[in-house]
């Protein structure tokens, strides 16, 4: 009976044995893994540093581009302002060069749309959209208020023919 008590304390020790074994093998791989990811478990408050961390990054970007896209509206009304001020300039430019003998062709094709749109609109500017060829152009009418195409004219410089376009 000696013997089988032996062999059976000798096996629980063996199983305790390979118990604290396998433990420790485990805690170790986890220390391990854990020092690769930069996480220390002892901190309790290291998932919530994390989460407030991604907050404050989500929140910075979505911040960011709330600006981008403010600055881009503000971008495209201030062209917009800008443009229709050039073409204003343009307008007035091209009327004072109708005083002067040597008007340019793309004058010329302006002036001749003025005339048949009738030039007391003060609603309206002129621009030329396209040359076509050497003598003929397109011209659009468009509202100073929406920059709305009103109308398109082919204009021929050489025969001051102008059509609908």
């Amino acid at each position: 009976m000696v013997n089988k008590k032996a062999v059976l304390v000798a096996a629980i020790i063996a199983v305790i044995i390979v118990i604290v074994i396998v433990g420790v093998s485990i805690v170790s791989f986890n220390k391990k893994r854990n020092e690769q990811n930069n996480f220390i478990p002892d901190s309790s408050n290291s998932v919530e540093d994390v989460e407030e961390s991604e907050n404050s990054i989500l929140n910075e970007t979505s911040d960011n581009v709330i600006e981008e896209e403010s600055d881009e509206e503000n971008t495209d009304e201030e062209d917009l302002d800008e443009d229709i001020q050039q073409e204003e300039d343009t307008q007035t430019e091209s009327d004072e060069e109708d005083n002067t003998a040597a008007e340019s062709d793309e004058d010329i094709a302006i002036n001749l749309a003025k005339k048949t749109w009738g030039e007391t609109n003060e609603d309206v500017y002129y621009y030329n959209e396209e040359k076509l060829s050497e003598d003929e152009y397109v011209v659009s009418v468009r509202s100073k208020q929406t920059t709305a195409i009103l109308m398109y004219y082919k204009v021929n410089i050489k025969t001051e023919e102008v059509a609908e376009y």
